[in-house]
């Protein structure tokens, strides 16, 4: 149930982000002079919140593995 949830999430993330209406509004000019940075601020923001959920991920499997420990 819970991947159902998270498919569903990273499904609604994708369509958001690469939805023509978001991306090629009419203020969307990639002539202004601030276009390189705040391009490269989005795909730095992307790659942060990618690089998050890689995180949890990861402690998330390494908690999993671990043992417990039982108190005697």
């Amino acid at each position: 149930m819970k991947q159902t949830i998270l498919a569903r999430g990273a499904a609604l993330v994708t369509a958001a982000v690469f939805c023509n209406q978001a991306m090629a509004h009419a203020g969307h000019d990639h002539n202004h002079w601030s276009s390189p940075a705040l391009h490269a601020l989005a795909v730095m923001a992307v790659a942060a919140v990618g690089a998050g959920v890689w995180v949890a991920l990861r402690q998330r499997k390494q908690k999993a593995k671990l043992p417990t420990q039982q108190e005697k």
